[in-house]
C-alpha cells in the first residue's frame, strides 16, 4: 500500500498521481505510511506527581514549622533573661533593702573617694583578733607629698596602736597599703595634699541625694564627728576627711570595733599632713 507524500492520501498501487491533491507518485518507490501519534500517557503519572507535590509541600511546612517554633523559643528565652536581669539590677525602693544590698556589697577596686580594695582570702565581717592600744601618741611630724604615700604611717607606729604585726609597706601611685603576714592584718591609706574640699564634694552630693529617697540614718554613708573639719565614713570602717585644703582616706575595715582608735589614726593623718 502507498501513501501520497504530499497529503497523505492513499493512492493505488498503479497510479501515478494522487487521486486528491494530483501530486505525482514515483514509480516504484512505496510511500511511507504517517508516523504513529505517541501513546497516551499512563493515567497513573498524575496522581504519583500530585502526590509527590504534596508530600514535598508538607515537608516545606514541617521544615518552616520548627525553624519558626526554635525562633520563638529563643526570642522567649531572651525576653526572660532580660527580665531576669532586670530584676537583678533594679535599685531596690525600701531603704532597709537598699542598706542590706549596700552591706553584702564590697569595693571591687582602689579608688581615692574612700572605696578601697579588698584583701583577698579575708573576711571583713571577722576583724582581726588584736590587742589595741587607744593610749598611744603619735609623734608629731610633717609629711609632704615629696615624703611619698608610705611615710604617712611607719610600721611600727601601726603595729602599736592596732596590735597587729606589720612587716610590709607599699605604696602605689595613690596611697600605701600596710600588711602583716596573716589575713586581716591589712590597713590602707590616702593621702591628698590639695584640694581637700573636691575630694570630699562627691560624698557630699551623694549624701544629700540619699536623703530624698530615705531617712538619714539609713544612708550607708554617714557623716564622722571629731575627725578633721570634715568626715564621712561607710558601712566597712573607710573614712575619708579633710582639715583645710588637704584629705586623706583611711580603710580600717579590719579595725572596725573602735571609734576612739578609727578617729585618732585619721586625726594623726591629717595633722601629718597639714601645712605646718
Amino acid at each position: 500500500m502507498a501513501f501520497c507524500r504530499s497529503c497523505g492520501k492513499q493512492i493505488a498501487e498503479d497510479s501515478r498521481f494522487c487521486n486528491s491533491c494530483g501530486t505525482p507518485a514515483a514509480p516504484g518507490t512505496p510511500l511511507s505510511a504517517p508516523a504513529a501519534a505517541p501513546p497516551p500517557s499512563s493515567p497513573a503519572a498524575g496522581p504519583n506527581r500530585s502526590a509527590g507535590r504534596t508530600i514535598v509541600i508538607a515537608l516545606v511546612l514541617l521544615l518552616v514549622g520548627a525553624l519558626a517554633g526554635g525562633g520563638l523559643v529563643r526570642y522567649y528565652d531572651r525576653r526572660e533573661q532580660r527580665r531576669q536581669v532586670a530584676d537583678a539590677t533594679q535599685v531596690p525602693t525600701d531603704p532597709a533593702a537598699l542598706l542590706r544590698s549596700l552591706q553584702s556589697a564590697m569595693p571591687a577596686d582602689a579608688t581615692s573617694s574612700g572605696a578601697l580594695p579588698p584583701v583577698p582570702g579575708a573576711s571583713p565581717s571577722s576583724p582581726a583578733p588584736a590587742k589595741k592600744s587607744s593610749a598611744f601618741v603619735f609623734p608629731k611630724r610633717h609629711v609632704a607629698a615629696s615624703d611619698g604615700q608610705c611615710a604617712l604611717f611607719t610600721k611600727d607606729e601601726l603595729t602599736t596602736v592596732l596590735g597587729s604585726t606589720f612587716t610590709q609597706a607599699t605604696a602605689d601611685a595613690t596611697g600605701c597599703t600596710y600588711k602583716g603576714d596573716h589575713p586581716r592584718e591589712w590597713v590602707r591609706t590616702e593621702a591628698q595634699w590639695s584640694d581637700g574640699a573636691g575630694a570630699m564634694k562627691p560624698l557630699h552630693d551623694m549624701y544629700e541625694s540619699l536623703q530624698k529617697n530615705m531617712p538619714k540614718e539609713n544612708i550607708p554613708q554617714q557623716p564622722y564627728a571629731g575627725v578633721g573639719d570634715d568626715a564621712f565614713v561607710n558601712l566597712w570602717n573607710v573614712v575619708r576627711a579633710r582639715k583645710a585644703d588637704v584629705s586623706v582616706a583611711v580603710d580600717l575595715r579590719y579595725y572596725h570595733d573602735s571609734d576612739d582608735l578609727t578617729r585618732q589614726i585619721v586625726n594623726a593623718a591629717l595633722d601629718r599632713i597639714s601645712p605646718q
